[in-house]
């Protein structure tokens, strides 16, 4: 079984030198972009539910009102996610919590950056499916030589551990 702190440099992706990110970095990467979306989201659809509450009881129709609420929450969550993914697998070859941790996100066949439907995939359907069953999807990268996820898996991509992803800027595209 695999270290949760150190790559493990024996497993070679496709022979291209690529050091499979551990376990650990991994998790410490995704609760780093889980707390830099909740910060993003929570503002509005706090704001969102708040006039929910409000404009409920005085338009006559709280279900209702609560109702579109909660579509509103879904769906800009659901957005926001794709685009903070979709815009920095893109341009800058992982997010913000895996840019911080020397972390990149590639796909298997040539190294590359992920387009952003490979990103929707990854991001959506795929890290569902991890979730599946008590988030066994997540936990099979720890018996993994390759450190892989299901949803690293099912859309051919890998988490990779560069050191020097830390000292790129955030915001500045790489094309």
């Amino acid at each position: 079984m695999a270290s949760l702190a150190t790559p493990v440099p024996h497993v070679q992706p496709q022979g291209r030198g690529l050091v499979p990110a551990p376990f650990g970095r991994r998790a410490a990467a995704f609760i780093l972009d889980q707390a830099i979306l909740g910060s993003l989201q929570l503002p509005i659809t706090f704001l969102v539910g708040l006039a929910a509450g409000l404009l409920g009881g005085p338009l006559g129709a709280p279900e209702l009102v609560h109702a579109a609420s909660q579509l509103f929450t879904v769906l800009f969550t659901l957005a926001t996610l794709w685009l903070y993914s979709g815009w920095f697998y893109a341009h800058r070859g992982a997010t913000p919590g895996k840019l911080l941790l020397g972390l990149r996100c590639v796909r298997v066949k040539d190294g590359s950056r992920l387009s952003w439907g490979r990103t929707l995939l990854r991001e959506g359907p795929g890290k569902a499916l991890s979730g599946l069953i008590l988030t066994a999807g997540y936990w099979m990268a720890l018996a993994r030589d390759d450190q892989k996820a299901l949803h690293d898996l099912l859309c051919d991509t890998h988490v990779v551990y560069q050191p020097e992803a830390r000292e790129a800027p955030l915001l500045v595209p790489r094309d």
